[in-house]
């Protein structure tokens, strides 16, 4: 699975199943995600929970419950921001 949203297709706001508000996605590298970080990739939103660095300086990004992502140096993600929860 490849990046390919980004943060114009993404909801501004997102509400998650156990009632945490995400809000106001913004760009980010690979070398910028931390676990735990939610981002917006193939229409939905998935959660970082591993992370593995490349020999290219690229990152493997493990999302809870969808396949890995192989992100180079130069792509981005949109990554969410937590309002409240």
């Amino acid at each position: 699975m490849q990046p390919t949203d980004g943060v114009a297709s993404a909801p501004s706001r997102l509400v998650l199943p156990d009632g945490r508000v995400l809000s106001s996605p913004l760009l980010a590298t690979a070398r910028a995600l931390v676990v735990g970080d939610w981002v917006f990739t193939g229409g939905r939103p998935a959660q970082i929970v591993d992370l593995r660095s490349r020999h290219d300086g690229g990152r493997v990004v493990h999302l809870r419950g969808r396949p890995p992502l192989r992100l180079s140096i130069r792509d981005q993600l949109a990554v969410y921001q937590y309002v409240s929860g």
